[in-house]
C-alpha cells in the first residue's frame, strides 16, 4: 500500500462521508419510487445507488481499517442491488481505482499537475448517461486531478456543478451550495442549521426555520387530507351497505309477492 499522509486520509474520509450522504439521498428516492409503484423511476435510481456503492467500496479499499464504515455500507448495497435489481458492481473498476490512487501517491506535484482523463475517454463520456459522467468527475476528485480542483460541489451529496446541474446557494448564509431542494433540506436537518445560525444571524435562521415548519405543516395537512378522503370513502361505503341491503330485501319481498299472486 502506498504511503498515506494524515492530510490525504482526512480528505478521503471526508469524501466518504459525502458519498454516504449521496447514498442516503438516493435510498430515500428509491423508497419513494417503490411506494409510488413506479418501476422505471425505481430502476433509474437503483443505477445511481450503484454509483454510491461503488464509490464507498473504492474509498473503503483505499482507506483500509479507516474506511470500514464505507466498506460495510457499500457491501450491503451491492448485495441488495444484485438480489433485487440484478445490478452488479464491476470489481475491476474498484481494483483499477485503487491502482490509480497508489500510482498517484508516487508522483510529485509537477507530474500530478499533468494528469487528466484521456481524450478518448472524454469523447466517449460526451454521449454517456449522467451517472457515468458523475462517476468520472468523482474519480478525478479522488485522484486529485487538476480538473477537479476548481469545480463547485453540492455540500451535502458532492455532485459537481456542470452544464446539466446548476448549484444554488443557501438562502441564509449564501455560502453553502446545493444541487437541489432535497439536499438542502437533508443537510439543514442533519447539521447545517447550527452552522448557518452562526454565519447568518439568528433572525434569518428563525425565518428559514419558520419556512421549514410551514413546509412540514403543509406536508402533514396534505397527508391528513388524503386520510380524510380515504375515511370519507370508507364511511360512504359503510353507509351504502344498509341501503343496498334494504333494496335487496325489498326486491326479494316483491319477488315473493309476485310468486304468491301466480299461485
Amino acid at each position: 500500500m502506498a504511503t498515506m499522509t494524515d492530510t490525504e486520509r482526512s480528505r478521503l474520509i471526508k469524501l466518504g462521508k459525502v458519498a454516504k450522504n449521496h447514498h442516503e439521498k438516493d435510498s430515500a428516492l428509491l423508497a419513494e419510487a417503490v411506494v409510488a409503484k413506479d418501476p422505471q423511476r425505481e430502476r433509474r435510481i437503483a443505477v445511481y445507488l450503484h454509483n454510491d456503492a461503488q464509490e464507498l467500496l473504492i474509498l473503503g479499499e483505499i482507506l483500509g481499517a479507516h474506511g470500514t464504515e464505507f466498506t460495510t455500507q457499500g457491501k450491503q448495497t451491492r448485495r441488495t442491488l444484485l438480489e433485487v435489481y440484478g445490478i452488479e458492481i464491476d470489481e475491476m473498476t474498484i481494483a483499477m481505482q485503487l491502482y490509480l490512487w497508489k500510482e498517484r501517491q508516487t508522483m510529485d506535484n509537477a507530474m500530478g499537475n499533468e494528469l487528466g482523463i484521456g481524450e478518448e475517454i472524454l469523447e466517449e463520456a460526451e454521449g454517456a448517461p449522467l451517472y457515468t459522467k458523475d462517476f468520472l468527475a468523482w474519480s478525478e476528485d479522488v485522484l486529485r486531478f487538476p480538473a477537479a480542483a476548481p469545480r463547485q460541489k453540492c455540500t451535502f451529496c458532492g455532485d459537481a456543478a456542470t452544464d446539466y446541474r446548476v448549484l444554488q446557494a443557501c438562502g441564509s448564509c449564501k455560502k453553502t451550495l446545493y444541487c437541489d431542494k432535497r439536499c438542502q433540506k437533508m443537510h439543514w436537518r442533519k447539521e447545517h442549521k447550527a452552522v448557518c445560525k452562526k454565519e447568518a444571524g439568528t433572525d434569518k435562521v428563525e425565518e428559514l426555520t419558520a419556512e421549514e415548519t410551514q413546509e412540514n405543516k403543509s406536508e402533514e395537512a396534505e397527508a391528513e387530507d388524503n386520510h380524510d378522503v380515504e375515511r370519507a370513502k370508507e364511511a360512504k361505503q359503510e353507509h351504502s351497505k344498509p341501503e343496498e341491503s334494504q333494496a335487496a330485501d325489498s326486491t326479494i319481498k316483491e319477488s315473493k309477492e309476485g310468486d304468491g299472486s301466480v299461485d
